[in-house]
């Protein structure tokens, strides 16, 4: 695909095939993908493909078996030797949700199966496998990264419009002697060649002429769009109907015109003009794919040696071994030493290392891990080494996440982009009504000004005509904000540690009037210390004792929240109650269940009734403290005290917002004392700061804010009880190690440690905008200034109509070099 109009193309056959799900159709025509749900009952992805493939006549691939993709499982190609058929060697094994034949070779099966990774890891499920049946054997099959099947795809289809280039060419150049240099050969003898060598040319180009076919009979993306291949069609097939239709009807009368007025065929200009569209296409081809791997090759700008594609496998009691990250499950823990790259998610065990994390948050000083520090894939052990247990798979991992999601980037359009989409509609047909206005004036001047025969002043028309419809580009137009995007994703996650999640962000920050800061870990470290705690037992309140730790690391091992990350190390490894699910309570706390008691772990007002009141807490409270508490059916079991750092860049950045004329803003669920404590610190306004507040609370203040005064809010959040903030908020960010939930609900996740990301957003939004307008700014004025001049409005300068296929390159390589402008120079 080369524009929007492709791009509308695909939308409409999309949605025109039987079984899919019309508003699930997503199309990016930048990546050159499409992204659809539909029901396997009705209609198969093969099917939708050929149906795809007939329509539009693009070449297609499946990148991706929707059907695989049910919550919570994974993905795995196994191939398997067995007597006793396939499926007998792979059902009914505990935890394999799916699996379907791709295809049978020499006795060995190839299946794509469906896992959940809670259940059963990769290397237990192989193990399964070969144990079913003597002589049965399973191995991993590599699958095919969607990158490796669009840059074969990708590949191929430059191949071959290269050869079709280079063919027209070569055809191309005997027709340019023939009209330009004088030979001594007789011009009938050269007319007939050219006419070969002409209708040879256009033929190298008949995809175009197809696709224009389609879009004249079919209309298009469904009656809505003209697109270039028709401009050019009809400025191509001008210029050689015209010299055939000179040549018959010279051939039938001797002769047009007298001698004196001479008129000649141009087929110079056809060819000319179908070579330079298809060199054009080739050259700006390449540059996307290069601007493109550029952008989605994020995480493999690291070293390529030895350490680089391998998982050292802690083995208790053994030497770590060396295996595939393809083989990972989750309870192994990987060693990382010096140089090593960190093949997933994870967090630290033991040891302590330097790790390099630029190529994900921007940042270029080595962050420091220990035992209880997270480490993402695709960073880099500078010194020292580290034990780590997987918390993510690799396809699950953070280097994952961010490949989805620039991949997804091209294909969100901001309100800007549909403004561009609707002037490309209307400058296509519009070019067409100009070049007919440019044919007749010309024919008019020429008939009647200058005295010239009709026949003479016809050809001499349309080769203005021709120039017109040729040089014209509408697509640049719809090409400036995806480019932008594309190049802007890459910035924000190489320089400023942003991942874009909503690219609609981008346009909103450009009015950006007041920014939200939840409390704990966005303002503060969120790396809490309990320094106080005390417990109810036998009658009194006393120290830490072995049940109530065991019932805190019951309730908080597996929570990210910092409060419960606080309590589960200050409590470490050891013995827990069995038979208790744990379920989080958003906004209040944690909560667990069983015959005999319920056992909650949060905010004193929920844990207990009038916990809110009791002595301890309210000493705790007036020291500033965080409060949590655990209740054994309502009544109070043990309270903790925690107390947070401020971070040390957020006094700068509230200042800077401030210079800026934003407004900063504290909603938090946090008592009124913690609250206080931090904004009296960094000089909030007692207006400006909410305590106490549940996630619907955070919502409805959010709201009000956005009801006061015009302008964009912003929200930086980082738990699961500020998911509800994020989507009230105009742009949301998902501030450091976050929830699954806060990403998802985010629109910028942000994945560096620092508060600094929220200026760098707000700077990041503003080059978006000059880039954008440099672009639109661009593509306006070379369509007029090119328009202009190969209608022959200026007197002393002409695009003669054989250069006029030049168009596309003069209009789409500037956008793409401007949209690269995002990232140039920044500080």
């Amino acid at each position: 695909m080369t524009c929007t109009g492709c791009a509308d193309k695909v939308v409409h056959a999309l949605k025109s095939t039987s079984g899919v799900q019309k508003e699930s159709v997503n199309v990016n025509f930048l990546m050159g993908r499409a992204d659809l749900n539909f029901l396997p009952d009705f209609a198969h992805e093969n099917e939708i493909m050929e149906q795809l493939k007939r329509s539009t006549g693009f070449r297609v691939v499946i990148l991706d078996s929707g059907d695989m993709q049910d919550a919570g499982l994974a993905k795995a190609w196994i191939s398997i030797n067995s007597s006793s058929g396939g499926y007998r060697a792979i059902e009914g094994i505990d935890g394999m949700a799916k699996a379907k034949l791709l295809e049978t070779a020499k006795g060995r099966h190839l299946f794509e199966a469906a896992y959940d990774p809670t259940v059963i890891g990769i290397r237990d499920l192989l193990a399964a496998i070969n144990d079913r049946d003597h002589g049965t054997e399973a191995h991993l099959v590599p699958i095919p990264s969607e990158e490796m099947l669009t840059a074969d795809l990708e590949k191929s289809h430059m191949k071959i419009l290269g050869w079709k280039t280079v063919i027209a060419a070569l055809l191309t150049i005997p027709v340019l002697i023939f009209a330009w240099a004088p030979l001594n050969i007789p011009r009938p003898s050269v007319y007939i060649t050219q006419v070969f060598l002409a209708t040879a040319v256009m033929g190298t180009a008949y995809k175009i002429y197809q696709s224009a076919w389609d879009t004249i009979v079919r209309g298009g993306a469904g009656g809505k769009r003209i697109d270039m291949d028709v401009l050019i069609t009809v400025a191509t097939g001008a210029a050689w109907a015209a010299s055939v239709a000179i040549l018959i009807i010279s051939g039938r009368n001797g002769s047009l015109t007298p001698e004196s007025q001479p008129v000649e065929p141009f087929f110079e200009t056809c060819c000319l003009l179908v070579t330079l569209i298809l060199t054009g296409r080739w050259i700006t081809a390449k540059v996307r794919m290069w601007a493109l791997k550029r952008v989605v090759d994020v995480g493999e700008e690291a070293p390529k040696d030895k350490n680089t594609t391998k998982a050292m496998l802690s083995v208790e009691g053994a030497t770590p071994e060396t295996i595939s990250p393809d083989l990972l499950q989750y309870g192994d823990v990987l060693v990382a030493e010096k140089g090593d790259v960190i093949a997933t998610d994870g967090v630290v065990v033991d040891g302590k290392a330097e790790v390099d994390e630029s190529l994900l948050t921007g940042e270029s000083k080595p962050a420091v891990m220990k035992a209880g520090s997270l480490v993402m894939a695709g960073s880099t052990v500078v010194t020292g080494s580290i034990r780590f247990r997987l918390t993510r798979l690799p396809h699950e991992n953070t280097i994952s996440v961010i490949r989805r999601m620039v991949r997804s980037a091209g294909g969100e359009k901001p309100k800007i982009q549909a403004i561009a989409d609707k002037v490309a509609l209307y400058l296509t047909p519009l070019i067409l009504g100009v070049a007919t206005t440019v044919f007749l004036i010309w024919i008019l001047v020429h008939g009647l000004t200058r005295q010239e025969t009709w026949g003479k002043s016809a050809v001499i028309a349309i080769t203005y005509a021709v120039a017109t419809l040729a040089v014209s580009c509408p697509c640049a137009i719809g090409l400036v904000v995806p480019m932008v995007i594309v190049f802007t994703s890459r910035v924000g996650i190489r320089k400023c540690g942003l991942l874009l999640v909503n690219p609609k962000a981008l346009e909103r920050g450009w009015n950006a009037k007041k920014v939200v800061f939840d409390k704990t870990g966005t303002l503060t470290t969120g790396k809490l210390n309990v320094v106080t705690a005390k417990c109810f037992l036998n009658g009194e309140w006393g120290g830490f004792d072995a049940d109530a730790e065991q019932i805190v690391r019951t309730l908080c091992k597996n929570e990210k929240h910092p409060v419960a990350r606080a309590l589960a190390a200050k409590v470490g490894s050891g013995e827990e109650i069995s038979g208790l699910e744990v379920e989080t309570i958003i906004g209040k706390g944690l909560q667990a269940i069983s015959e005999r008691r319920t056992i909650r772990g949060g905010q004193p007002s929920w844990t207990a009734t009038g916990g809110e009141s009791h002595p301890l807490v309210l000493e705790i409270v007036e020291q500033g403290l965080s409060v949590f508490t655990i209740s054994i059916d309502n009544s109070l079991r043990a309270i903790f005290g925690l107390e947070d750092t401020i971070r040390p860049e957020a006094p700068a950045v509230i200042a800077e917002l401030r210079r800026r004329k934003i407004e900063a803003y504290i909603f938090s669920g946090d008592h009124k004392g913690a609250v206080e404590k931090v904004a009296t610190e960094l000089g909030f306004p007692n207006q400006n700061y909410r305590y106490g507040c549940s996630p619907d609370q955070k919502s409805a203040e959010i709201k009000s804010l956005q009801e006061a005064s015009p302008g964009t809010v912003l929200f930086l959040g980082d738990g699961t009880n500020d998911a509800v903030a994020l989507t009230q908020a105009d742009v949301g960010f998902s501030f450091g190690d976050s929830t699954e939930v806060a990403v998802s609900a985010s629109d910028i996740a942000v994945l560096s440690t620092s508060l600094n990301s929220i200026l760098e957003f707000l700077d990041l939004c503003i080059r978006v905008k000059r880039c954008i307008l440099a672009g639109f700014s661009w593509a306006i004025f070379w369509n007029l200034f090119a328009v202009l001049a190969a209608a022959g409005a200026f007197v002393k300068f002409r695009i003669e109509p054989q250069w006029a296929g030049l168009g596309e390159l003069g209009s789409v390589l500037p956008v793409v070099f401007i949209a690269a402008l995002v990232g140039i120079f920044w500080r």
